[in-house]
C-alpha cells in the first residue's frame, strides 16, 4: 500500500505541475512552455506504467514505461533547444528514435545497459545543456539553471555507480531523482522566462521613453519652427509694408505738388521711392534665390578671377556708404594679386551682405576692416567691425533661416531674417565655409573659407566689370 501511495503521489505531483505549465503557456505563450507541460504529461504515463509493471509484471508495461520515460526527456531536451533559440535538426531526431530502440532492447535483456542509457546519456545531456546555461554570467536564473542541471545531474550519475557496488533501493531513489530534476528545472525555466520577460518589458518601456522624448523634441521643435515662421511672416509684412507706404505717400505727395515749382521736392520723393523700389527688389531676389536653391535650380556659374582685385573693388564700391556714416572703411590683404575660381555674382551678393551687416550695426567713429589671408587650403576673406555684437545664444542659430540678431520688430535696421542663411548656402555651393567670432559690444567677425584653386578647364576673366553698383546700392536700400 504504501507503494501505492508513492506512486499516486508521484502521478498527482505531475499532473499538478503540468496544468500550471498549461496555464503559465497560456498567459505567455512560449513553444518550450508547451513542450514541459507535455513532457510532464508524458510522465503522468510513465508513471502509471511503471506501477502497472510493479504489480503485473506486464512486458508490455515494461517496454511503454521505456518509451515514456525517454519520450519525457527527449521532449524536455526539445524545449530546452528551442528555449536556447536553437534549431531542431533531424539528426536529433533520429538519434532520439536509435537511443529509445536501444532502451527497448536492452530493458528486455540487458538491463544494465538500460540502466547505463538513463543515468549516463540521459544525465550527460543533461549536464551538457546545464553548461551552456552556465555562459550566461550576466543571467543570474540562467546560471542557477546550469548548476542546478549540473548538480542533479551528476548526482544522479554519482548515485548509479554507488548503487553497482552497494545495495540501494534504486528504483525509488530514480523515480524521485528525476522527479524532482524534471520540476525544478522546469520551475527555473518560468524564472528565466519572467526574468528575460521583465528585461524585455523595461526594454521596450525604455524604447517609448525614447520614443516620448524623440515626439517631445521634435514637438518643441515644430513649435519652434512655427514661432519662427509666424515671426518671419510678420517681420515680412513689416518689410513689405514699409516701403510700400512710403512709395504710396510719395506718389500721393508728387500728385499733389506742383512739379515745375517744387522740382526739389519732387527729386527727393523721386529718390525715396527709389530707395524704396530696391528695398522690394532685395526683400524679392533673397526669396527668388532661396527658392531657386530649395528646387536645385540654382547653379554657380564659375570662372576664374583674380580674387585679391575683385574683393578690394567691392570694399571701395562701399566707401561712398562708410563716408556718410562716419565709418572707416580697411581694406587689406596678405598677397597681391590671386587667381582662384568662384562664382563672381554669388560671392558679390555674399560680400555686398557681410559689409550691409557691419555698416548696420557699426556706430559712427566704428571701423570696418576687411582682410584676405590663405588658412591650408582655403583664401580667407574676413569682414571684421567693432559693433554691437551678436549675443552668445544667437551665434548658433545665426545662420538659420528667420532668424534675426535681434527678435525685436522696432529697430533702427530692419531685416527678414534669411540673409546670413542665403549667404552660408552660397558659401556651402563654393565647397566652401563660413565662420563666426562675436563679443557683445566688441563687434563681430565673419569669415568666409573659400577653395584655393583654379579650374583648369576655366579661361581667366577680368573683374572689371564685375562689381555692378546697382546691386551694391539693392544691398544697401535698407541702410538709408
Amino acid at each position: 500500500m504504501g507503494s501505492l501511495y508513492y506512486f499516486i503521489i508521484v502521478i498527482v505531483s505531475y499532473a499538478i505541475f503540468s496544468t500550471i505549465f498549461m496555464i503559465y503557456n497560456i498567459i505567455e505563450p512560449k513553444k518550450y512552455f508547451g513542450y514541459i507541460s507535455l513532457s510532464h504529461i508524458i510522465g503522468i504515463f510513465t508513471t502509471v506504467a511503471t506501477l502497472y509493471r510493479e504489480v503485473y509484471g506486464s512486458s508490455l508495461a515494461k517496454g511503454l514505461s521505456v518509451i515514456f520515460f525517454l519520450s519525457c526527456h527527449f521532449i524536455i531536451y526539445i524545449g530546452l533547444l528551442e528555449f536556447m533559440e536553437k534549431k531542431i535538426k533531424k539528426s536529433y531526431i533520429i538519434t532520439m528514435v536509435i537511443v529509445m530502440i536501444m532502451d527497448l532492447i536492452a530493458i528486455y535483456d540487458f538491463n544494465m545497459v538500460s540502466v547505463m542509457i538513463h543515468k549516463v546519456l540521459l544525465m550527460s545531456i543533461y549536464i551538457y545543456i546545464g553548461n551552456k546555461f552556465m555562459k550566461h554570467t550576466n543571467t543570474i536564473s540562467k546560471r542557477v539553471f546550469g548548476i542546478v542541471a549540473i548538480s542533479l545531474s551528476s548526482f544522479q550519475i554519482v548515485y548509479f555507480i554507488v548503487s553497482l557496488f552497494v545495495d540501494l533501493q534504486r528504483f525509488k531513489v530514480d523515480l524521485v531523482a528525476y522527479l524532482l530534476q524534471s520540476f525544478i528545472l522546469s520551475l527555473l525555466l518560468i524564472a528565466i522566462s519572467i526574468e528575460e520577460s521583465r528585461k524585455n518589458m523595461d526594454i521596450r518601456l525604455m524604447d517609448l521613453k525614447n520614443q516620448v522624448e524623440n515626439k517631445k523634441m521634435m514637438l518643441e521643435e515644430a513649435y519652434e519652427v512655427d514661432k519662427l515662421k509666424n515671426e518671419f511672416i510678420v517681420n515680412i509684412s513689416h518689410e513689405l509694408r514699409t516701403p510700400i507706404n512710403v512709395l504710396y505717400s510719395s506718389i500721393q505727395l508728387i500728385e499733389h505738388t506742383d512739379i515745375k515749382n517744387n522740382e526739389e521736392s519732387v527729386k527727393n520723393y523721386l529718390s525715396s521711392m527709389k530707395v524704396n523700389v530696391r528695398r522690394l527688389i532685395k526683400l524679392i531676389n533673397n526669396f527668388i534665390y532661396i527658392s531657386a536653391i530649395d528646387t536645385g535650380y540654382m547653379k554657380l556659374k564659375m570662372g576664374n578671377y583674380d580674387i585679391v582685385e575683385f574683393i578690394e573693388s567691392l570694399t571701395l564700391s562701399t566707401v561712398d556708404t562708410a563716408n556718410e556714416k562716419n565709418i572707416e572703411l580697411i581694406f587689406d590683404t596678405d598677397f597681391e594679386e590671386h587667381m582662384i575660381a568662384f562664382d563672381s555674382e554669388k560671392i558679390e551678393r555674399i560680400m555686398l551682405n557681410l559689409l550691409s551687416n557691419a555698416f548696420k550695426y557699426t556706430k559712427a567713429g566704428g571701423h570696418i576692416e576687411v582682410v584676405l589671408s590663405e588658412e591650408d587650403q582655403y583664401v580667407v576673406i574676413s569682414v571684421k567691425d567693432d559693433g554691437e555684437g551678436i549675443p552668445k545664444d544667437m551665434q548658433g542659430k545665426i545662420f538659420d533661416r528667420f532668424v534675426r540678431g535681434t527678435t525685436s520688430l522696432v529697430r533702427e535696421n530692419e531685416g527678414s531674417g534669411i540673409g546670413l542663411s542665403l549667404v552660408k548656402e552660397l558659401v556651402d555651393m563654393h565647397d566652401g565655409k563660413i565662420l563666426l567670432e562675436s563679443k557683445v559690444g566688441e563687434g563681430s567677425t565673419f569669415r568666409v573659407y573659400l577653395p584655393n584653386k583654379e579650374k583648369t578647364d576655366l579661361s581667366i576673366n577680368s573683374v572689371e566689370s564685375l562689381v555692378n553698383s546697382e546691386n551694391k546700392d539693392i544691398e544697401f536700400s535698407d541702410l538709408l
